[in-house]
């Protein structure tokens, strides 16, 4: 397949072939670091030892990969399942990998059966700025709908199946999470809007700094800055009245899918944006594109707010004094976002969140009074 990644054709192949041998690991974390990996930017040794296994040009599987496509791809607009940096690297245990993190459309993968076609990862959903498909506008899955297992590329070789399996329970890939569904309908046109966000966050990141959507190389590195420390800013615990939330958990919304996500804290020295969770990267790159999107639409289809009152929201948050996130940071940022922000008044403008029953109902009203749930 044209838009297939490499690990899905070779997993695809040696379900299809259970007694080729398959090639050697490459992948793990060596000299030559995380980015020499099948998906991104194998050895060329691997790629002689795998065109030779399955009869096939090394030309074919080198046009494959992630660098081929954008030559300047950095490790942090990757999805990792652990910090490639600060990894051990015993490559005889299995939970010692380093490797990609696979998310998925459900609706990709059910077009492709219902079409007589193996369903594979295409290989833009590995992106980490990558969160919904840019097809049908629909959340990509990183966890199995009923075991809720992660299932990345060595678990497809353990199926009897040739299609889009779980790994660890055999179910399905192609069935949605039903929290996706519920968010659907009041969620379709906010989801489409973020679809476009995230085009245009992925066309700065791999393009080069000349194109017109990146204006420059300065403009590119100040998006690329404020778009990194929103993310975060947003995902680190906030401890005030004795609750362990995350930032992002005072941007909650019916319009995403609502999903409770394991607190934990990240390495020091790993940007979240790598080894995030499908789900949570999800909300933060909606409420990212919110924040930066000068048009205002993302605010009014997420929130039913304008974009000055979530920035408001955002300083009554971090804003609280010359050594805040938001003050120590800002140096970096674009100027139309730093000027915006100095504009809005520090506010408590979401004063719903859906931890609680209380909120829920008062989410659920005012969602009502909008008509965005019927």
């Amino acid at each position: 397949m044209p838009d297939e990644s490499v690990s899905s054709w070779l997993d695809r192949e040696l379900a299809l072939n259970p007694r080729v041998e398959g090639p050697a690991a490459r992948h793990y974390r060596t000299r030559d670091g995380p980015m020499v990996h099948p998906d991104i930017r194998p050895r060329s040794l691997w790629v002689d030892q795998v065109a030779a296994i399955f009869g096939i040009e090394p030309s074919d599987i080198s046009k494959a990969t992630l660098s081929s496509h954008y030559s300047g791809l950095q490790a942090r607009y990757i999805s990792w399942m652990n910090d490639p940096y600060d990894h051990p690297a015993d490559v005889s245990r299995k939970s010692h990998r380093t490797d990609v993190s696979i998310k998925w459309c459900s609706r990709c993968l059910s077009e492709d059966m219902n079409r007589g076609l193996p369903g594979y990862i295409r290989r833009d959903w590995l992106l980490s700025v990558q969160t919904f498909c840019p097809k049908h506008a629909w959340p990509l899955q990183g966890r199995c709908s009923k075991c809720r297992r992660g299932c990345y590329s060595p678990e497809f070789r353990r199926t009897p199946w040739t299609g889009p399996y779980c790994g660890g329970c055999g179910h399905p890939l192609t069935r949605a999470k039903s929290n996706a569904l519920r968010a659907e309908p009041s969620g379709l046109a906010s989801w489409k809007a973020i679809v476009a966000f995230e085009n245009s966050v992925k066309d700065i990141v791999v393009a080069k700094p000349d194109r017109a959507a990146a204006r420059g190389r300065a403009a590119r590195q100040a998006f690329l800055a404020v778009y990194g420390d929103l993310f975060e800013i947003l995902v680190g615990l906030d401890y005030r009245e004795n609750r362990k939330l995350r930032g992002i958990d005072f941007f909650e919304t019916l319009a995403l899918p609502f999903e409770r996500v394991h607190v934990s804290n990240f390495a020091t020295n790993c940007h979240p944006m790598m080894v995030t969770a499908p789900s949570l990267a999800l909300r933060l790159s909606a409420t990212i594109g919110a924040l930066l999107e000068p048009a205002g639409i993302l605010p009014q289809l997420l929130f039913q707010r304008s974009r000055a009152e979530l920035l408001g929201h955002l300083r009554w948050l971090y804003d609280t004094g010359p050594r805040s996130r938001l003050m120590m940071r800002r140096d970096r940022w674009p100027a139309e976002f730093v000027a915006s922000l100095d504009a809005a008044t520090p506010q408590k403008t979401l004063d719903f969140q859906l931890w609680d029953a209380a909120g829920m109902i008062d989410a659920l009203q005012r969602y009502r009074r909008t008509g965005q749930i019927a």
